[in-house]
């Protein structure tokens, strides 16, 4: 890590990669290449950009994908390779955050206003490093050049595992700054794409990660809040809070339906940008009816629909 610190200092280049956990390489499809991913092969081919890619597991396959992946590949030692502009390193290593190496990385290349993209493939929560780091930047010169430069959360549904699809997982880059959805508060997420002309790149990854919200809200919210209405808080459901809309809540029996409802008309206000009256009328029937039916009964009717609306999405 020493090594790839000074490498930074002495010789910047445009765009970092970080990858974690990235060894688990099942075949050449697209979706599947973490150690060089669709987005920045793109990049790499469309424009003139240098990329430095630090690929970090303690179980690569050898040789090394990326050697045999890359046709003429040039070798500078054991593990590290160059072509034209773009540079590899492999570190076959244990990764523990060391959040001091981390800060000084992402000083660096803020300092320099080149841009870091980190990806964690190993299903640890993505969004607690940004989350991190935007409070330890907020209210000092990093703040706002950390917004545009550098994101630990790129995936639509903030844990990136072995199987992270990544035709659908991708940072939004624009004019090689960032536009980071994840950070966007609801009132702020309908405003981007309500306002917003969206280009086919940000359009399929805003779809993905509306339909990534809806499966989220099936599977873990309308799960915990059934758990929740009946005080049944076992090790499993409590796991699942820390993933769900009443992680940051101070829920009680009062406010659950509360919390349930106001989800709802907000992904009501969502697809209303993508679907027809017709459509809206079924989602609108289901808010109606949320606590007036059997939950499971309710939930499975909630799936129906939304089974029907993101063909569309």
């Amino acid at each position: 890590m020493e090594k790839f610190i000074a490498k930074l200092i002495e010789d910047p280049v445009d765009i970092t990669y970080i990858a974690i956990g990235c060894a688990f390489v099942r075949d050449s499809k697209p979706e599947n290449l973490q150690q060089f991913p669709p987005f920045l092969q793109n990049i790499y081919n469309k424009n003139n950009f240098r990329i430095r890619l630090l690929l970090i597991d303690i179980k690569f396959e050898r040789p090394y994908f990326l050697k045999n992946y890359i046709e003429n590949l040039n070798i500078v030692s054991n593990d590290e390779f160059y072509k034209n502009n773009l540079e590899i390193f492999y570190l076959e290593n244990n990764f523990d955050y060391n959040l001091d190496n981390l800060d000084m990385i992402n000083k660096i290349i803020m300092e320099q206003n080149n841009m870091l993209i980190f990806a964690d493939y190993t299903g640890r929560c993505n969004s607690i490093l940004e989350n991190y780091f935007y409070e330890e930047y907020k209210g000092t010169k990093y703040e706002s050049i950390f917004k545009e430069n550098i994101t630990y959360d790129f995936t639509n549904d903030e844990y990136g595992g072995c199987m992270t699809n990544l035709l659908e997982n991708y940072p939004l880059i624009e004019d090689k700054k960032l536009i980071k959805i994840n950070n966007l508060s609801d009132e702020d997420f309908l405003d981007f794409i309500s306002k917003n002309k969206l280009n086919d790149e940000i359009l399929l990854k805003i779809k993905c990660k509306i339909k990534k919200k809806l499966k989220n809200f099936t599977d873990i919210d309308c799960v915990c809040y059934r758990n929740l209405v009946k005080n049944n808080l076992s090790d499993y459901v409590v796991d699942l809070i820390s993933k769900s809309i009443f992680k940051n809540n101070s829920y009680n029996e009062n406010n659950l339906n509360e919390i349930m409802i106001n989800r709802l008309y907000f992904y009501k206000k969502v697809i209303e940008i993508f679907l027809d009256d017709t459509k809206i009328e079924e989602f609108n029937n289901i808010i109606d009816s949320f606590g007036k039916e059997e939950n499971y009964k309710w939930l499975d009717r909630l799936r129906a629909v939304l089974k029907n609306i993101l063909i569309i999405v």
